[in-house]
């Protein structure tokens, strides 16, 4: 960029110096003559005072050029192809400005980057209040988690823990075993073991309502061996609440009085079946 301004100031000089030149020639011309007319005599004094003015601006590109020079001397050598480079690189920097200028109050606040030291340490260790889990008491969770399925307790399971799932499980009140399209969740059922339908059954000792809806007209035997499973271990779980109760009544953590208050030991006083050929049975009862 230095090199293409010297190149410019170098040209100029010497357009100046031509010009101050053919000044003094016609001067000197039109002086020989002596008599010549106004308009000349008008003429003479304008290119005299232009020589004057071309002599001052010839001196100030004079000093602007050494000062280039001076310049351009502490800065690096730059190759010979530079001046054309600035020249092409100049238009690009100047709407590369224009279009940074809005946000250049941002980049500046972006730029800024802040620092953090440590200034004091007490002799207190940090506070830890371990897992989110428990940062709720048992009998909450095992509220909460009382509303889940079965099958989403198992999912859940291994983060919880198989105590709180226990706990989860002797909230379930009503258990439905849905083989309707609409619910979505009848090949769950079809697949469930029979021994896991049996600890399911122990596990909710509090259960009372079995709902059981048929899949179609002929289902009076799907998912049979389940819900007697279920059945089978909702008894046999019952039975070892009440001997924990009768036998050690003070002796460790009541499970089911402590989970959500729900009292254990109650035994399941209805057994519902539903299912499009049990309504149509029910309809004919009415008519008859």
């Amino acid at each position: 960029m230095i090199s293409k301004l010297c190149a410019d100031a170098r040209v100029w000089r010497e357009g100046l110096q031509q010009l101050q030149r053919e000044i003094q020639l016609l001067s000197d011309e039109f002086q020989r003559d002596g008599n010549g007319p106004a308009d000349v005599l008008a003429t003479l004094l304008s290119l005299s005072a232009a020589s004057t003015h071309a002599s001052v601006a010839e001196s100030s590109v004079r000093g602007t050029m050494d000062a280039l020079t001076r310049a351009a001397a502490s800065f690096p050598h730059q190759p010979p192809n530079d001046i054309a480079a600035s020249s092409a690189v100049a238009p690009a920097a100047a709407e590369a400005s224009s279009e940074a200028a809005p946000n250049a109050e941002s980049s500046v606040v972006e730029g800024k980057v802040l620092s953090f030291r440590l200034v004091c340490k007490s002799g207190r260790p940090p506070p830890n209040n371990g897992p989110a889990r428990f940062r709720l008491s048992r009998d909450e969770l095992a509220g909460v988690f009382g509303f889940y399925q079965p099958w989403e307790l198992a999912r859940v399971a291994p983060t919880i823990g198989k105590t709180l799932v226990g706990w989860a499980a002797q909230q379930y009140t009503h258990l439905t075993i849905d083989g309707s399209d609409k619910g979505g969740v009848r090949r769950l059922w079809e697949r469930l073991p029979l021994e896991v339908a049996y600890r399911w059954g122990q596990r909710a000792a509090n259960l009372t309502h079995l709902h059981v809806i048929y899949a179609c007209w002929e289902a009076s035997y799907w998912c049979r061996g389940i819900w007697v499973a279920i059945l089978e271990g909702n008894a046999v779980g019952q039975e070892g609440h009440e001997g924990e109760e009768g036998g050690g009544a003070g002796r460790g953590r009541n499970l089911g009085s402590s989970s959500g208050g729900v009292k254990a030991g109650r035994p399941i006083r209805r057994l519902i079946h539903q299912g499009p050929q049990l309504r149509e049975r029910q309809r004919r009862r009415a008519v008859s």
